[in-house]
């Protein structure tokens, strides 16, 4: 009897452990966000599929930490494309289902590389780990990233994409504002600022074909 038991409880244990990792949202269809929405789960948007959100859409994330290392878990992961159709009157925005001063809350939203670019048009981002990680061809523009743990945006373009980037506003990031490792940059006015890093890192690690254009004046690597 004991041993059934405890068979039960190990099994029991196994199935929750079971659910607990494999807590993601795949998005296999072309699809639209209008309404407000709350993740307790990260988001997976498959290739060639795009996930457009409507203007003024609320993204509330909860606070997910499933190993305990102070880094929420909740990400938005974007293989195919994502297009978001903020204004400046009605911004969209994705932060803390509640105030929180946790700059590691979630994990943020990385864009891997795909042969469909991406474009978001205001957009507030709220205590990620790291707000945007871009990894692929991409434009945005009135971006409002505030309190990430690392680096408010990351740039390491696999395939030298062009990034465009205008009206980019970065503050209270425990690293660095603009971490850029790789890629085509052009950025059209931004201000990064509180940050605890530098505010603009540029690696040496890329090579000959990447550059960074600020506004007419251009570093070539």
């Amino acid at each position: 009897m004991v041993t059934r038991v405890l068979l039960t409880k190990y099994l029991t244990c196994i199935l929750a452990t079971i659910t607990l990792t494999s807590a993601e949202t795949f998005i296999t269809k072309n699809t639209t966000w209008s309404n407000d929405i709350t993740l307790s789960e990260s988001v997976i948007i498959q290739k060639n599929i795009t996930l457009t959100i409507k203007e003024g859409v609320n993204i509330s994330i909860e606070n997910v930490d499933l190993n305990n290392d102070g880094h929420g878990d909740i990400e938005i992961s974007v293989l195919g494309s994502i297009n978001i159709e903020g204004s400046h009157e009605n911004m969209v925005s994705i932060k803390p289902i509640q105030y929180s001063l946790d700059k590691n809350y979630w994990s943020g939203v990385t864009i891997h590389e795909s042969n469909i670019p991406s474009s978001i048009e205001f957009l507030e981002i709220s205590n990620a780990q790291t707000g945007l990680h871009i990894r692929s061809g991409f434009r945005a523009r009135g971006l409002l990233i505030e309190n990430c743990g690392s680096s408010g945006i990351n740039i390491e373009s696999v395939s030298n994409d062009s990034i465009d980037l205008k009206n980019i506003e970065i503050s209270n990031s425990d690293g660095v504002g603009f971490f850029i490792e790789r890629g085509n940059v052009f950025i059209d006015w931004a201000h990064v600022h509180h940050c605890k890093g530098c505010l603009l890192y540029t690696s040496d690690a890329a090579d000959e074909r990447s550059s960074v254009d600020l506004g007419g004046r251009r570093i070539n690597k």
